[in-house]
């Protein structure tokens, strides 16, 4: 197997951390006189959703890195 789960990992994690920037993106954002709560309120859930796609993105990034030091390890073993 080699490692190829992590692989398979960091497609299913950037594949999920693309999906939540995508439904971040389609957040609405209203507009008019006195939105000021619906405003706030649809940008908490924009940032909250954009968290959760950093955070998946970032263990998508950190994967490979994993996958290198596990076959260094390998190597000097």
């Amino acid at each position: 197997m080699n490692g190829i789960w992590l692989d398979y990992l960091t497609a299913l994690f950037a594949t999920v951390s693309a999906c939540f920037w995508v439904i971040s993106a389609r957040v609405n954002f209203p507009y008019g006189f006195d939105m000021d709560m619906e405003l706030q309120v649809a940008a908490k859930k924009a940032a909250r959703l954009n968290a959760i796609a950093a955070s998946f993105a970032a263990v998508a990034a950190a994967l490979p890195a994993v996958k290198t030091f596990g076959t260094i390890m390998r190597w000097i073993s």
